[in-house]
């Protein structure tokens, strides 16, 4: 029997003191964005201040010690689409095993 363990993490990070250009205040914002803790600024006007927001991750090691959820599933066979062999899906819409998928993204 095989089983599946989802967790689930929650880590706060809080940046401060960001310089906004000349000109611009909180209400120019349009957008936000962050990626692996560096972040970008989208303003209304469509002007972008990249990777102007970085967090400081030195000790986010110690929020993964425990997760805030974790849960598990008993996984089952499934049958591959293409060579009928049985597979434990790694994905929610995976309808081939692993051989025939790679198969097919050599195709």
């Amino acid at each position: 029997m095989r089983i599946r363990v989802d967790t689930i993490y929650e880590v706060w990070t809080l940046t401060r003191d960001i310089e906004l250009p000349e000109g611009k205040t909180v209400d120019d914002i349009n957008n936000i964005s962050m990626k692996w803790g560096v972040g970008s600024i989208e303003f209304k006007d469509g002007t972008i201040e990249e990777g102007c927001v970085e967090e400081n991750h030195d000790n986010d090691h110690e929020y993964f010690k425990r997760p805030e959820t974790l849960t598990f599933e008993e996984m089952e066979w499934e049958k591959c689409e293409k060579c009928e062999e049985k597979y434990y899906p790694e994905f929610i819409n995976q309808t081939m095993c692993d051989d025939c998928e790679n198969s097919r993204k050599d195709e």
